[in-house]
């Protein structure tokens, strides 16, 4: 049945908005047009094929947004009239739709939404025109490039181009974005961008995760409105030297990449609170990461780390610190300093003690990862940290010898932790209990003091994805 709103008057014919999805029509009805100043028109979820020239919509003059999604359109007549003057949203996702050639029609278009279609390619006019154009929605097609056409769109806000095989941006269209602030192509195939990309001055959000950017230019360090920036999964050696020029950066993903140093205008990110870093080829970081006093979120796994200085102990609003799986010898008393810190891991290192003053200083601590280490002795200032609520130590894989040291935390120390701490779960050599499996079958509601980030993802960062599987969890 058809859902609909009148205006004020009440008449049938002051009709403004009519929803009619799920009534698996294959053409448009012609009592439809009975409503001759509809504004908002919803045929989503149904089965439609096309709209030509001559179908009803063309009656609907004042009509400002359409939503044909979960259609099977596969064209659009390019003489399309009537509906297309005022038209300011068009919502044509999951369909078949192989072009976009009828678009310049729509010259008032400020949202087009075109996601999941089968379009390969966008002819070179087909923004022509659209200078309302705020938004783009067009992922997961199967578009090799962006036509400079795009240049046209100055009012244009947010791209979303994801999962498709573009290789490059047009630099010249990309100069005249002035307006542009969210820029979003992960998983393409691009292997640089452009200069021409500061021209887009207002620019806060750029995701180019899983591409194939071996570089990136020196001009990105002028797009100081900038707060994100994702270049994960990508070929990336080096950085440019005044990247901490990006004053405003809050989020700076790098993962996966072939970095081997970071500059020291690092130090410069005085606003920035996640930064991801693992899994590149990095054998130190600078001093200067001690200025990131407002980092939360500090990520450098699957590196080739020998130390971590001192200064990192001036991170003091740091929650989540991750240095598994690198070539650690030791770790920095500083992080003792560290009284937010809520968890750590340290895991799949060389590392032989722990600092005893770590466990006077962190009065927040919920988690710690040592395992896999040469740790031989732990310090008892542990049962000190009242908040822990789950220690991994797995003492008996920490020396190279097969065997067990169950006197590293004796059991009365272990005992008084289990006594001392509220709702506390310890996994140490002598103690396995079975709070370690409910960590990983999806029952997180036992730990509300979990914050912004999701249970599930601090704890496999926390003790690792295989060792969740080879236990059995989900």
């Amino acid at each position: 049945m058809p859902y609909f709103e009148i205006n004020d008057c009440g008449y049938a014919n002051d009709i403004i908005f009519l929803t009619y999805s799920h009534e698996g029509i294959e053409t448009i009805p012609n009592w439809i047009t009975c409503f001759s100043i509809l504004h908002e028109l919803d045929l989503s979820n149904n089965f439609l094929t096309s709209i030509s020239s001559s179908s009803s919509l063309s009656k609907f003059t004042m009509l400002r947004e359409l939503d044909l999604n979960n259609n099977r359109i596969s064209n659009i007549d390019d003489n399309c009239n009537g509906f297309s003057n005022q038209l300011k949203t068009l919502r044509i996702s999951n369909n078949q739709l192989t072009s976009l050639s009828f678009l310049s029609r729509f010259t008032n278009l400020e949202l087009l939404s075109v996601t999941s279609n089968n379009i390969h390619t966008i002819s070179d006019h087909a923004f022509s025109g659209l200078t309302n154009l705020k938004t783009i929605y067009a992922s997961s097609n199967f578009l090799s490039s962006i036509p400079t056409s795009i240049g046209s769109c100055i009012s244009l806000q947010c791209i979303n181009i994801e999962y498709q095989h573009i290789t490059q941006l047009p630099a010249s269209a990309f100069k005249r974005l002035t307006s542009l602030v969210r820029l979003s192509m992960q998983d393409n195939d691009l292997y640089s961008l452009p200069s021409e990309i500061s021209g887009c001055t207002n620019l806060k959000i750029i995701g180019l995760n899983s591409n194939n950017i071996s570089s990136i230019p020196d001009s990105i360090c002028q797009l100081t409105k900038l707060t994100d920036l994702e270049l994960g999964g990508n070929k990336l050696e080096t950085l440019p030297s005044n990247i901490g020029n990006l004053s405003n950066l809050s989020t700076f993903q790098l993962i996966r990449n072939n970095l081997k140093n970071l500059p020291e205008s690092f130090g410069y990110f005085n606003k920035i609170e996640r930064l991801d870093l693992d899994e590149n080829n990095l054998t130190w970081i600078p001093s200067t990461f001690g200025n990131l006093t407002n980092l939360d979120y500090l990520s450098l796994s699957g590196n080739k780390l020998t130390s971590i200085p001192e200064e990192i102990g001036n991170l003091t609003k740091l929650r989540h610190l991750f240095v598994q799986e690198n070539k650690l010898s030791s770790v920095p008393s500083s992080l003792g300093s560290l009284s937010k810190l809520e968890f750590i891991n340290v895991s799949h290192n060389k590392i032989d003690s722990i600092p005893a003053y770590w466990f006077l200083g962190m009065t927040s601590l919920e988690g710690i990862n040592v395992s896999h280490n040469k740790i031989e002795h732990f310090p008892h200032t542990i049962i000190l940290t009242r908040t822990l609520r789950w220690f991994r130590s797995f003492l008996f894989d920490n020396t190279n010898e097969n065997k067990r040291i169950f006197t590293v935390i004796p059991t009365t120390i272990t005992k008084k932790i289990k006594t001392a701490m509220t709702k506390t779960t310890v996994i140490t050599a002598t103690t396995q209990i079975s709070g370690f499996y409910r960590l990983y079958d999806g029952r997180y509601s036992r730990f509300p003091s979990l914050k912004d980030i999701s249970a599930r993802n601090v704890l496999i960062k926390l003790f690792g994805r295989k060792e969740r599987e080879r236990r059995g969890g989900k």
